[in-house]
Protein backbone atom coordinates (compact mmCIF):
# COMPACT_ATOMS: atom_id res chain seq x y z
CA UNK A 1 0.00 0.00 0.00
CA UNK A 2 1.24 3.77 -0.70
CA UNK A 3 0.24 6.41 0.91
CA UNK A 4 3.37 8.49 0.03
CA UNK A 5 3.71 12.18 -1.19
CA UNK A 6 -0.21 13.01 0.01
CA UNK A 7 0.58 15.50 2.70
CA UNK A 8 -0.93 14.16 5.40
CA UNK A 9 -0.35 14.74 8.98
CA UNK A 10 -1.35 11.33 10.22
CA UNK A 11 -1.32 8.17 9.50
CA UNK A 12 -4.82 7.05 8.73
CA UNK A 13 -6.83 4.80 11.49
CA UNK A 14 -7.42 2.29 9.04
CA UNK A 15 -4.21 1.80 8.34
CA UNK A 16 -4.09 -0.32 11.43
CA UNK A 17 -6.75 -2.84 10.22
CA UNK A 18 -4.96 -3.98 7.50
CA UNK A 19 -3.97 -7.30 9.08
CA UNK A 20 -2.55 -8.79 5.98
CA UNK A 21 -0.63 -5.58 5.02
CA UNK A 22 3.02 -6.43 3.83
CA UNK A 23 4.27 -3.14 2.66
CA UNK A 24 3.30 0.46 3.89
CA UNK A 25 4.96 3.28 2.84
CA UNK A 26 4.17 6.35 3.68
CA UNK A 27 7.18 8.31 3.01
CA UNK A 28 7.15 12.47 1.39
CA UNK A 29 4.00 13.11 4.22
CA UNK A 30 3.88 15.56 7.13
CA UNK A 31 3.49 12.46 9.18
CA UNK A 32 4.79 13.38 13.17
CA UNK A 33 4.45 10.19 14.39
CA UNK A 34 3.09 6.32 13.79
CA UNK A 35 0.81 5.00 15.82
CA UNK A 36 1.30 1.58 17.34
CA UNK A 37 -1.02 -0.57 15.65
CA UNK A 38 0.82 0.24 12.64
CA UNK A 39 4.28 -1.63 13.95
CA UNK A 40 2.55 -4.66 15.45
CA UNK A 41 0.05 -5.68 11.96
CA UNK A 42 1.34 -9.18 11.57
CA UNK A 43 2.52 -9.40 8.15
CA UNK A 44 4.42 -6.39 7.92
CA UNK A 45 7.56 -6.74 6.27
CA UNK A 46 8.44 -3.27 4.77
CA UNK A 47 7.67 0.47 6.35
CA UNK A 48 8.93 3.34 4.44
CA UNK A 49 8.52 6.54 6.62
CA UNK A 50 11.35 8.99 5.38
CA UNK A 51 10.78 12.09 4.98
CA UNK A 52 8.20 12.63 7.33
CA UNK A 53 8.45 14.87 10.80
CA UNK A 54 8.64 12.34 13.25
CA UNK A 55 10.72 13.23 16.32
CA UNK A 56 10.23 10.21 18.67
CA UNK A 57 8.82 6.43 17.87
CA UNK A 58 6.56 4.64 20.37
CA UNK A 59 8.67 2.19 22.28
CA UNK A 60 5.96 -0.56 23.85
CA UNK A 61 5.33 -1.78 20.57
CA UNK A 62 8.64 -3.34 18.14
CA UNK A 63 8.53 -6.62 20.44
CA UNK A 64 5.35 -7.46 18.45
CA UNK A 65 7.12 -6.29 14.90
CA UNK A 66 10.00 -9.33 14.60
CA UNK A 67 9.04 -9.85 11.62
CA UNK A 68 9.74 -6.66 10.03
CA UNK A 69 12.76 -6.63 7.55
CA UNK A 70 13.02 -2.90 5.88
CA UNK A 71 12.62 0.44 8.22
CA UNK A 72 13.18 3.63 6.49
CA UNK A 73 13.23 6.40 8.71
CA UNK A 74 15.57 8.72 6.68
CA UNK A 75 14.81 12.41 6.75
CA UNK A 76 12.94 12.71 9.64
CA UNK A 77 13.76 14.69 13.36
CA UNK A 78 14.46 11.67 15.01
CA UNK A 79 16.36 12.55 18.58
CA UNK A 80 16.53 8.92 19.72
CA UNK A 81 15.61 5.59 18.64
CA UNK A 82 13.85 2.87 21.34
CA UNK A 83 16.02 -0.14 22.97
CA UNK A 84 12.83 -1.99 22.48
CA UNK A 85 13.82 -1.67 18.75
CA UNK A 86 16.05 -4.57 19.33
CA UNK A 87 13.87 -6.98 19.57
CA UNK A 88 12.81 -6.48 15.58
CA UNK A 89 15.16 -9.73 15.04
CA UNK A 90 14.37 -9.81 11.08
CA UNK A 91 15.24 -6.16 10.51
CA UNK A 92 17.77 -5.95 7.36
CA UNK A 93 17.21 -2.49 6.17
CA UNK A 94 17.27 0.19 8.72
CA UNK A 95 17.22 3.69 6.87
CA UNK A 96 18.21 6.39 9.34
CA UNK A 97 20.30 8.95 7.32
CA UNK A 98 19.55 12.57 7.74
CA UNK A 99 18.27 12.87 11.13
CA UNK A 100 20.51 15.52 12.26
CA UNK A 101 19.63 15.08 15.77
CA UNK A 102 20.33 11.33 16.95
CA UNK A 103 23.09 10.64 19.12
CA UNK A 104 26.47 10.14 17.29
CA UNK A 105 27.00 6.70 18.24
CA UNK A 106 23.62 5.60 16.49
CA UNK A 107 24.56 7.84 13.74
CA UNK A 108 28.02 5.87 13.51
CA UNK A 109 26.36 2.47 13.52
CA UNK A 110 23.78 3.13 10.64
CA UNK A 111 26.83 3.39 8.32
CA UNK A 112 27.36 -0.28 9.60
CA UNK A 113 23.97 -1.48 8.32
CA UNK A 114 20.91 -2.72 10.82
CA UNK A 115 22.74 -5.29 12.80
CA UNK A 116 25.05 -2.27 14.20
CA UNK A 117 22.29 0.06 15.08
CA UNK A 118 20.03 -2.41 17.10
CA UNK A 119 23.54 -3.86 19.19
CA UNK A 120 23.75 -0.06 19.80
CA UNK A 121 20.74 -0.03 21.29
Amino acid sequence: LSIASNHLDVMPLATACLKQLRFLRANDNRIESVPADVVKLPQLRELHLADNLMITLPHECWRHAEWLETLDLCGNRLTQMPYQMAFCTSLTILGLARNPDLPQGISEASYKGADAVLQHL
